[in-house]
């Protein structure tokens, strides 16, 4: 799917203006996309805009931000599509993360040095870029392991849009596993994996952590997902970890209860890093 060629929509958000800093924030570490504030200087609310392919991924995020904090009343319109491509150009463009990926959307495949590992991501499919800072520590963890642990198994527990189980795949991780509660984000992270031909090597499954059986033992797992869920289905994280924990999706000031967690599992933190809004774990079993 190429998205220069197609309209869009806008999904619109209402909050306070008070709240509009803290709501984007959120925005941009679940759904990884850029919203941006609209509204008149005087008045108490604003509106969040987020641009999306189509009316119906618009209808599925507004539907997934329905239990965030602050919002007052959501709305869609269309997005002509000469202004839509530009917007997705502005938006998102190759990011060189670590010493050797490199995440690129599908207009600047091919752009990079020769020596990095692209990793080709359609950015209006699903969630997930590698541009937020809660996905390139992630990335720059699974570089690292790879290094680490050679050839062993890679789960990416909440996938997306499946941009950190096909960087996985091309760094020569096997089995590779990617799970999200959503279908439609299996359907985006499918996608992906042809887009990069790892499709092969990847097994990808609808999965809610915490309400579905349990999965498949990896020795590398990863999950970016929110603190409220890392918290909550601690344990069965550690039934799934041969031997190193990504954690990411956390808030700063949900770190140390995280950790915590899993020390009281047993496991050790090797790694602890942050923004100073977001952060993320590598915890050893």
């Amino acid at each position: 799917m190429d998205l220069r060629n197609q309209s869009g929509s806008i999904l619109a958000l209402r909050t306070r203006r008070e709240h509009a800093g803290a709501l984007a924030e959120t925005l941009r570490a679940r759904f990884e996309l850029e919203p941006v504030e609209v509204g008149v200087p005087e008045s108490p609310c604003v509106f969040l805009e987020l641009y999306l392919p189509d009316g119906a991924a618009a209808e599925r995020i507004a539907a997934a931000a329905a239990d965030l904090p602050g919002i007052l009343k959501s709305s869609v319109r269309h997005y002509e599509a000469r202004d839509w491509a530009e917007s997705w150009k502005h938006h998102f463009r190759a990011a060189d993360i670590g010493r050797r990926l490199r995440v690129a959307p599908p207009w600047e495949a091919g752009s990079g040095p020769a020596e990095r590992i692209e990793v080709i991501v359609n950015p209006g499919l699903s969630f997930g870029t590698g541009l937020h800072f809660t996905t390139r520590f992630c990335l720059e963890s699974l570089e690292d392991a790879a290094a680490r642990f050679p050839g062993c198994g890679f789960a990416d527990l909440g996938t997306g849009s499946g941009v950190l189980a096909v960087a996985a795949a091309r760094l020569g991780f096997r089995p590779v596993l990617g799970t999200d509660y959503d279908p439609q984000c299996i359907e985006s992270a499918r996608d992906n994996a042809a887009r990069n031909g790892v499709e092969r090597a990847l097994a990808l499954q609808v999965h809610e952590l915490g309400r579905d059986g349990p999965l498949p033992r990896h020795e590398v797992v990863c999950a970016n997902i929110l603190s409220s869920v890392l918290l909550r289905c601690a344990p069965q994280l550690k039934a799934l970890t041969g031997s190193l924990l990504i954690l990411s999706g956390i808030r700063e000031e949900e770190i140390d209860r995280v950790s915590a967690a899993f020390y009281a599992l047993g496991a050790q933190e090797e790694v602890r890093d942050g923004d100073g809004r977001w952060a993320g774990l590598i915890m050893r079993f």
